[in-house]
């Protein structure tokens, strides 16, 4: 599963577990899927800690 598929189908402590974990593993924070970083999903979907998480992992605000 790909980050950007983790961030539609995993939710609340689970998901940001799981995401905590992939990062921590040297998964890119910054990776693009059709031009749209994780950070820029994370934050139109409303998931704040996982734009929390990402940015503790070197997401690019940019």
């Amino acid at each position: 599963m790909t980050l950007h598929e983790l961030l539609d189908h995993s939710y609340g402590h689970d998901g940001d577990k799981t995401l905590r974990q992939r990062l921590g593993e040297g998964a890119d924070p910054n990776l693009r899927d059709d031009g749209e970083t994780l950070l820029h999903v994370a934050a139109r979907r409303r998931r704040d800690s996982a734009v929390a998480i990402l940015l503790e992992h070197g997401a690019d605000v940019d």
